[in-house]
């Protein structure tokens, strides 16, 4: 192993590290729960393991010779917690760690080798803690009243089929847990939810990064709700995924409220709380407009229960050819907006091409009248650029939608 590298490597990525880990979402309920602070445990915990880590990398110090880590154990003894608590804030370092060396090139051996101290170290830190509880089984369990009751918590090989739940999961999604063992998360999956987006979620989990992201389900009474997931791939000392574990937060009230309930895309609202977060993201980032055109002569013509069948229509195929990472919204009326993150100008305008080929084809019959209506769109697309404000890149596709409109309908204009 160069060890040299694999310091360098986390060294170089020490703030990504401890944020990611931090902001995982079981360390934030812990951290909460427990009513530590968060500043005060990264100052005093966090950036000490890390630093305890480097120098075992560094070949100055020797595993599970941590100061840090003890103080780590007794902080969580002091607080009653169970030895799965320790193994899961733990294990979301450990695999912050091993992602990172493997977005940065590390190679196998490395991050084999890496995943071996990590985990030896991990199985030292659960004996002392298992001994200070008195608990006479050393093999880490989800048993505890607090997983059970309170996290939505599932485990899938690496096949995907679930071979374990929480009570928690089971009452969130209205089944027992004997019709779920077995079984594929297809069993809630709600038709909403893309090929594309689930696509995207397992090229993500089969290069053994932590996938997250807020997902559409639904229970077994046919109702649904919205959840905040994150899933962890979890390795044995080889580096090889033996299963994955989701933890899902429960967030459907927070997002029906950003939800327009005529077409189920997100509102002007939603957009508002993401689009300072999604500026900020690496790559390009482009941004489109799109408006039905003569939209108010369909509605005058042939009333607006035409007019609400129309865009629930349009946002159908909006939905279909946009990608996981990319935020639909109905802007209000007929226009709406689309985010797309990691996207420059020339992709934009052929996914906006796409969209309007495909609204082109729409007809939509009005039963009332037996007429056939087209349907058609006009677009303006741009791309972020540093010197411009959340105003101004909206302004800048804004403009170019109504150049297309002024050109005739029916068109993209990009710029």
């Amino acid at each position: 192993m160069n060890s040299t590298i694999v310091y360098d490597v986390i060294q170089q990525n020490r703030t990504y590290i401890i944020k990611e880990w931090l902001e995982s979402e079981f360390v934030t309920k812990i951290l909460k729960n427990l009513n530590i602070d968060k500043d005060l445990y990264e100052r005093d915990i966090a950036n000490s393991i890390l630093d305890y880590f480097l120098g075992v990398f560094n070949l100055k110090k020797e595993i599970a010779e941590c100061p840090a880590m003890r103080q780590f154990i007794d902080t969580f003894l002091d607080f009653g917690l169970e030895v799965e608590d320790v193994f899961l804030n733990c294990a979301a370092l450990k695999n912050v760690i091993v992602e990172t060396l493997f977005e940065n090139g590390a190679d196998k051996n490395e991050i084999r080798n890496t995943t071996m101290i990590l985990d030896t170290n991990l199985y030292i830190i659960l004996g002392i803690y298992t001994k200070k509880r008195a608990i006479k089984d050393r093999r880490f369990t989800f048993d505890s009243k607090l997983i059970e009751e309170h996290v939505a918590l599932s485990i899938t090989d690496t096949k995907g089929i679930i071979i374990y739940v929480t009570d928690a999961f089971c009452t969130l999604t209205g089944y027992d847990s004997n019709e779920l063992l077995g079984k594929s998360h297809n069993i809630i999956r709600h038709p909403d939810m893309s090929d594309n987006f689930f696509k995207a979620m397992w090229e993500k989990l089969n290069k053994n990064h932590t996938w997250k992201g807020k997902v559409k389900n639904r229970k077994k009474d046919g109702g649904e709700f919205i959840a905040k997931t994150e899933i962890i791939p979890f390795m044995n000392s080889d580096g090889e995924v033996i299963e994955y574990v989701a933890i899902r937060h429960d967030i459907t009230d927070k997002e029906l409220s950003n939800i327009d309930p005529l077409t189920n895309l997100y509102n002007r609202r939603y957009y508002r709380t993401v689009i300072s977060e999604i500026l900020h993201k690496p790559g390009g980032i482009s941004l489109m407009i799109i408006d039905i055109d003569h939209f108010k002569k369909i509605n005058d013509t042939y009333g607006h229960n035409f007019g609400d069948l129309v865009l629930k229509e349009f946002a159908k195929i909006l939905t279909k050819k946009i990608r996981a990472q990319d935020v639909c919204v109905r802007w209000g009326g007929e226009e709406f907006v689309i985010l797309l993150p990691d996207t420059f100008l020339e992709k934009a305008t052929k996914i906006a091409e796409r969209i309007r080929k495909s609204i082109e084809e729409l007809v939509i019959l009005d039963n009332h009248s037996g007429k056939s209506v087209d349907v058609k769109c006009s677009i303006g697309v741009t791309q972020y650029d540093l010197q411009d404000t959340e105003s101004t890149f909206f302004n800048h596709a804004d403009s170019n939608l109504y150049s297309a409109k002024n050109a005739g309908r029916n068109r993209v204009i990009s710029k």
